[in-house]
């Protein structure tokens, strides 16, 4: 996110109904293309931002890829079209300013979105030689940031089995096969054991979805339309 006035409205994350989105990083040059940048949004989009900063602009602008039903579920590879067509628009516009650089000043795009049922983050910087910020993911380690399970530093005790979440109460049921499945993505690992974590790779996109209840994780490099 760009310097932007310290606000809530101004806060991640950004809501379009159910869809939710995140970003790490900043959008080079930023002022100087936003009044452009708005000129692409949909009508529906553009009224929806409430603040100042370049992720909610991203935001707004990846939304109007990908349509105006916000309470719909799309398909992961759609909403992977629409943050690639969001990031083109952008680096369009850069193209454009009159102080454009060759190569071009690089933006840091780590960016994440989710419907509630399916995510898709993206690790990206348009630069040869340049690495955007990092990001990884985990699908063992939210036993260990559970406070619900043997392990945590403020472990929970359960004296009285009615005061567990449902299904989570005697030994057996806290054991860590118990957790289910899950996926964390995160700027950094959360947790001590580097084998728990897994780098994503330069200008990489992470697909996740839950078919029948199994975590189901896709890697795929990032293409931007030109």
């Amino acid at each position: 996110m760009a310097t932007s006035e310290v606000q809530q409205f101004n806060s991640h994350p950004f809501a379009f109904d159910r869809h939710i989105f995140m970003h790490n990083g900043s959008v080079a040059n930023f002022r100087l293309i936003r009044r452009d940048l708005c000129a692409k949004l949909s009508p529906k989009a553009y009224a929806n931002v409430k603040g100042s900063t370049d992720s909610e602009h991203i935001a707004a602008l990846y939304m109007t890829h990908l349509g105006d039903d916000w309470k719909a579920q799309y398909k992961l590879e759609d909403m992977k079209r629409a943050l690639e067509s969001a990031i083109a628009d952008i680096i369009a516009l850069q193209k454009k300013l009159p102080n454009a650089t060759t190569p071009l000043e690089a933006s840091s795009l780590n960016l994440c979105t989710t419907d509630g049922e399916q995510l898709l983050a993206f690790r990206f910087r348009n630069s040869e030689v340049e690495q955007p910020p990092s990001l990884y993911y985990s699908t063992s380690a939210g036993v260990k940031l559970n406070r619900k399970y043997p392990g945590h530093p403020n472990y929970l005790n359960w004296e009285d089995p009615g005061d567990a979440v449902a299904g989570l109460v005697g030994d057996k049921e806290l054991s860590a096969e118990a957790h289910g499945n899950h996926v964390i993505v995160a700027s950094e690992p959360t947790t001590k054991d580097e084998k728990e974590w897994k780098l994503v790779l330069k200008n990489t996109a992470v697909l996740v979805d839950f078919p029948k209840g199994e975590n189901r994780i896709t890697l795929a490099d990032i293409i931007i339309p030109s």
